[in-house]
């Protein structure tokens, strides 16, 4: 099965293609508002927010365009964060899905979400199990009232770690967490995730 996975980002919206759980193709598309005074490589600038999301719709469509993959996964909308990024994200969201209808990329293409504790979940199962823990400053393992292993909250790190346990450690090795290393290590694990559960 061929798969198109989205994390969608106005800063660095990853996409992966992955056919039977095998990385094809990956892609970034960089955008920031005009207003910031570092301007980053490789990042395209805009006055508004509309252009941001116009120009990573285009750029999510000609990937989709391009694979013509059997299913497009997104991570689905937080809704436990809050402020004007939530916002932007949903906008940013329905825009790419509304494209791609649009562009008529997903008339015999599945659509499929994550929701964000979902694809944790499953990236925790991938680490080792000694790694699957939390551990306090003295390197043990701290336990629940309930006397069960407590679980490891899993930030960006420790799902770069997932997604190389998997994939080998040079696995995005061309990448760091400011050009787009976690956003593809989501899109990767988004795509790996639903692979396994339509084998």
């Amino acid at each position: 099965m061929k798969i198109v996975a989205i994390d969608q980002s106005l800063a660095k919206c990853a996409m992966v293609c992955m056919v039977d759980e095998e990385v094809e193709n990956t892609r970034l598309s960089k955008t920031g508002a005009e207003k910031v005074k570092t301007k980053k490589k490789g990042t395209t600038y805009y006055s508004s927010l509309q252009e941001q999301i116009h120009h990573i719709c285009e750029d999510v469509a000609t990937f989709v365009g391009y694979h013509n993959p059997d299913m497009v996964v997104f991570e689905s909308l937080s809704f436990a964060s809050i402020g004007n990024a939530t916002r932007d994200l949903a906008c940013l969201y329905g825009a790419i899905r509304e494209t791609l209808i649009q562009k008529g990329l997903v008339e015999e293409i599945k659509v499929h979400e994550v929701a964000p504790t979902s694809l944790k979940t499953f990236a925790r199962e991938l680490l080792k199990p000694l790694d699957r823990v939390e551990r306090d400053e003295k390197g043990n393992i701290v336990l629940l009232k309930s006397k069960k292993e407590k679980k490891i909250k899993m930030d960006k790190k420790l799902m770069v770690k997932a997604v190389r346990e998997v994939y080998g450690e040079t696995y995005l090795s061309d990448y760091n967490y400011s050009t787009g290393l976690d956003d593809l290590a989501d899109a990767t694990l988004l795509a790996l995730k639903v692979s396994k559960e339509y084998a």
